[in-house]
């Protein structure tokens, strides 16, 4: 488990594929338990999670049409 001084070289490339879900099982799990203790990616987590789901409902809808 990795302590939460030790943030990952890119963090917030690690919050970002975190929040898309392009992390394979065990690296989600293992960022999930460093940025429970690492406010610093707690807070790249929070705002990157923010941001896709703004661009969610935003582009939702319009793509929604287009679906058939």
């Amino acid at each position: 488990m990795r302590t939460a001084d030790v943030c990952p070289i890119h963090s917030e490339e690690m919050a970002e594929a975190y929040c898309l879900k392009q992390l394979p099982e065990c690296g989600a799990h293992c960022f999930e338990e460093h940025f429970i203790l690492c406010s610093r990616c707690a807070i790249s987590v929070e705002q990157t999670q923010a941001f896709v789901d703004g661009l969610r409902s935003l582009y939702a809808p319009r793509l929604g049409r287009f679906a058939s």
